[in-house]
């Protein structure tokens, strides 16, 4: 039942029927500005507190859909503005506060704007506090008096230049941030308290394999099931927890499962986690590809048999092979680098045309040094002379092995192992002299 220009929120108030509103109030005219109370009138959405009643409407109310735009809305409220309830001295007494309650908001799915607003107390009777203001202008439409009547109206203004001026700055330095971080190559991901992805950048997007409408609003385990058992969602939790950062590397498993390696860095926020990463998994498969080349290198050497000679040749091969694959030179070099034993390549003439790291340390000698130098700076110069004759040798039986003794820069005199072997490549012929201390 309803009187005849009675508006639906009153009707439905009187009839025992909750409509949520925050802008209308009793005995001031509606404005419809919250649009909490939105209804379905004849299949279209009408604010309750401006539609009169009339005969063979069908309304819908407490339905789905509109339960979830009122929700939307409250969100919305919450995020735009500035409303910390735990320290606000409204809280319990407050309608928004209360709505959010109804509607089991204990999380926006927005991102908070954190907007920079003032404290209007220019007027002697309203103190209007900007950060929570919904726009629902109750406080400047009407003034009670001491009885709680309504005794006139009131509207106030300032000069709001200043504030807008900083509201454009602030949003110009979102858009700058917001663009900075969707070109990142890191991975972007904001996870919230109740772990639905809030915000997701293309990189994250491309690194889990799902676009990232599939994953705004949806939680993690729902995009990846069984992902709350990995060490990485415990770590992330305790993130979530305890509010302190964590940095590690994951490999993850996906649903068809395939894998990928991704270095993980989680930051506690006030929404909930954020989550940078970045793929490694192909520094992963070098770094394999690397150790197997190493622990191939230091059997070659510790062997000391016919399958180092197997080794090595086969190494040759392979560099033959990758000549011209930049990257698996790169590797190669430093395998070499990285060898306990002292390598050089000798040219026929006994000049050095390469030598490794462990080289320089232990003859004394930087790198540029080596490579201006002849084998002959190595023996004693009673020595020198056996030069040609062991590069001879070399050559006619493809390998010398021999101990003799060698001088370090500093005039050090060392007992060295040497084995020296024949390679013929397009650029001629080398011999490949690993050095050995055996002091």
């Amino acid at each position: 039942m309803a009187s005849k220009g009675q508006y639906i929120v009153d009707a439905a108030k009187d009839n025992g029927i909750y409509i949520p509103t925050l802008c209308n109030y009793p005995g001031i005219k509606p404005k419809g500005g919250c649009r909490i109370c939105n209804i379905r009138v004849n299949g279209k959405l009408m604010t309750a507190c401006t539609t009169p009643v009339a005969e063979g409407m069908n309304i819908e109310n407490d339905v789905e859909d509109i339960r979830e735009l009122r929700k939307s809305i409250v969100e919305l409220l919450m995020v735009e503005g500035n409303h910390f309830c735990p320290a606000c001295e409204k809280s319990g007494q407050c309608e928004l506060q209360a709505l959010a309650y109804r509607f089991q908001v204990m999380v926006p799915r927005f991102p908070y704007q954190y907007p920079l607003r003032k404290v209007d107390g220019s007027n002697p009777r309203i103190i209007k506090d900007q950060n929570r203001c919904i726009q629902c202008k109750r406080c400047i439409r009407a003034i009670k008096d001491e009885k709680g009547r309504i005794a006139g109206t009131l509207s106030s203004g300032a000069d709001i230049t200043e504030l807008k001026l900083a509201e454009k700055i602030l949003r110009e330095s979102e858009e700058r941030f917001r663009k900075t971080v969707e070109s990142m190559i890191e991975g972007y991901q904001i996870i919230d308290c109740g772990w639905r992805y809030v915000y997701v950048n293309q990189a994250a997007a491309e690194q889990g394999r799902r676009p990232r409408e599939e994953l705004i609003g949806h939680t993690m385990m729902e995009m990846y099931p069984d992902i709350e058992q990995t060490e990485m969602f415990d770590r992330l939790k305790k993130c979530m927890i305890n509010r302190v950062p964590h940095q590690m590397e994951n490999e993850f498993t996906f649903p068809d499962g395939s894998k990928g390696w991704f270095e993980l860095r989680f930051e506690p926020t006030h929404e909930g986690v954020l989550i940078l990463s970045m793929d490694i998994s192909r520094r992963k498969e070098i770094e394999k590809e690397l150790a197997t080349y190493r622990q191939r290198l230091e059997e070659v050497i510790a062997d000391r048999t016919a399958e180092c000679a197997k080794a090595n040749r086969r190494l040759r091969e392979e560099i033959e092979e990758r000549h011209k694959n930049e990257e698996g030179m790169i590797l190669r070099a430093a395998i070499l680098d990285n060898a306990k034993e002292a390598i050089f390549l000798v040219n026929s003439s006994g000049d050095f045309v390469y030598a490794n790291e462990a080289a320089s340390k232990t003859y004394g000698y930087t790198h540029d040094e080596i490579l201006n130098m002849n084998l002959r700076h190595l023996l004693p110069n009673q020595d020198a002379n056996q030069v040609e004759s062991r590069i001879e040798e070399t050559i006619a039986n493809g390998r010398l092995d021999l101990q003799t003794v060698h001088v370090k820069k500093d005039g050090t005199m060392i007992k060295v192992e040497v084995r020296h072997s024949l390679i013929r490549t397009k650029h001629g012929q080398f011999i490949v002299s690993v050095m050995r201390d055996i002091s």
